[in-house]
């Protein structure tokens, strides 16, 4: 025998049995090494990554909830609106108070169901707002521009 086989330890278990394919080639897992703690030392609590477990679960007594909180039925059409504002922004200004109307209805919808309204929702109600009010300017300007022409024209 070497100097470095160990006689005491097991030698580690054969590898799976070989199939057609790429294989991945087995490794035994060392264990981690656990860290010593004695109760009698003067440390109100064991040192940090020491887990002490008690009979009555997580420490504190807390038991956590992994329920997930129900789904917003409004979610769907707060996307709808939201897309809506943004067409309304970019490309045709007509959309922009359609979707304030939807995200005005939808939030009085979702309040009255007892539902928050959704963000997405508020958002495109605000781009709506913000497009009603691009279509103001632009409707100011050509009637600026109207008032304009016919006041220099000599009419």
């Amino acid at each position: 025998m070497s100097e470095h086989e160990n006689p005491e330890q097991s030698p580690p278990p054969p590898p799976p049995p070989a199939s057609p394919g790429f294989q991945i080639p087995y490794t035994p897992a060392a264990a981690p090494p656990q860290p010593t703690y004695s109760p009698s030392s003067q440390a109100p609590y064991p040192p940090a990554g020491v887990y002490q477990p008690t009979p009555y679960g997580p420490p504190g007594g807390f038991q956590p909830s992994y329920q997930q909180a129900p789904a917003n039925p409004f979610d769907s059409r707060a996307t709808t609106i939201l897309v809506l504002a943004i067409l309304g922004l970019l490309l045709c200004p007509l959309l922009g108070p359609v979707a304030w109307y939807m995200g005005n209805a939808l939030r009085n919808e979702a309040n009255a169901a007892g539902y928050p309204e959704p963000g997405v929702g508020k958002a495109g109600r605000i781009i709506g707002i913000v497009g009603t009010v691009y279509i103001g300017l632009i409707l100011a300007f050509i009637a600026f521009i109207v008032v304009a022409a016919v006041a220099t024209s000599g009419y």
